[in-house]
């Protein structure tokens, strides 16, 4: 097991008089900016011309084209889509990693796959929130943080440690906690999440809500009960304080926990793990690597046929629908 840091582990002043350079003010990079700002780091935002851009001016910070701020950084922190890091890194900032200098990524994939391959004299750290930008936000703000990965590929200055816990400590994520791990364990177990645990979640859920409308049962009836209401949401995050078996011990009746002791199995058997290896197997071989590149080539035509199915579906209508009839907490968000 890697190391875990914390705010005493880590010093603002090995960066305090450096210059970071956000790339990308997006989901990430908007929240992880102003935390960083209010721990008293200098940041500017290196960004294109696009929606997010008049935010960054808005929120009061130097807005630049990605290359001036690579040019003017002594930290570039990439916070742009895996698949668009390769061609920014190679036309705007390449030419700008000069000595000494050190660049960032909240995901090991450009590194893990070979899409970036920085000069030997630079730093090149990992800091991975395990949080959406907008909770590492309200965490900050609420004198909490939220967990990171931290990790180190490249230590040329012998200081690349040290810098990224300073950056780790002033988006807050020190008060909790921050893991050392490798650019490859980060990438391969993150895709894993994304690849396995997720979609069994999403399209058991969907599938659940499709089976008991087919079944004669109501549609809002139906979405309320699979997630609408946020139950299960609360339950995984108490889970992530309490443990994983312990919540349902300690907040739901025997009832509901021999329904699931006795159905565990049968809906999920042990025969998966062979589907399990199948897609690490695929992940750490490149082949999924290879299909996004594609997918990306293609303007993600796949992705957007499934994204605009999804939004049309029965399901997100009731969800609209559900929401005018109930005020659940929360669901001005849901859009």
């Amino acid at each position: 097991m890697g190391k875990v840091y914390y705010d005493k582990d880590a010093d603002l002043k090995e960066i305090k008089k450096q210059t970071i350079a956000i790339i990308g003010y997006g989901i990430q990079g908007r929240n992880q900016s102003l935390n960083m700002r209010e721990s008293g780091l200098n940041v500017i935002v290196g960004n294109i011309d696009d929606h997010y851009a008049p935010n960054a001016i808005k929120d009061g910070f130097k807005l630049y084209s990605p290359e001036a701020a690579a040019e003017r950084a002594d930290i570039i922190y990439m916070l742009i889509p895996d698949d668009a890091q390769g061609y920014v890194y190679e036309q705007y900032i390449r030419q700008h990693m000069t000595k000494g200098k050190a660049i960032v990524f909240a995901h090991g994939f450009s590194i893990r796959y070979g899409r970036i391959v920085p000069p030997k004299d630079v730093d090149v750290m990992l800091m991975a929130p395990r949080m959406p930008g907008k909770q590492i936000r309200e965490y900050f703000l609420n004198g909490s943080g939220a967990p990171v990965f931290i990790g180190v590929h490249q230590n040329y200055t012998k200081r690349a440690k040290h810098r990224v816990l300073a950056m780790a400590k002033a988006i807050g994520a020190t008060r909790i906690g921050a893991l050392e791990v490798s650019f490859e364990e980060e990438t391969e177990v993150d895709h894993f999440i994304e690849h396995f645990l997720l979609p069994i979640i999403v399209r058991a859920i969907r599938v659940s809500y499709d089976a008991l409308v087919e079944e004669g049962y109501s549609k809002e009836v139906a979405l309320l009960e699979t997630y609408a209401s946020g139950e299960i949401g609360e339950l995984i995050l108490e889970a992530s304080r309490v443990g994983l078996y312990q919540v349902f011990q300690q907040n739901t009746s025997p009832t509901a926990q021999f329904g699931m002791a006795h159905y565990a199995e049968k809906v999920f058997p042990d025969s998966n793990k062979k589907m399990i290896k199948d897609i690490l197997k695929k992940i750490k071989n490149g082949e999924f690597e290879k299909v996004l590149k594609k997918e990306g080539l293609s303007g993600y035509k796949h992705l957007k046929k499934v994204v605009k199915d999804n939004n049309q579906s029965d399901l997100i209508k009731t969800h609209h629908r559900l929401q005018k009839m109930i005020k659940i907490s929360g669901n001005e968000a849901v859009k």
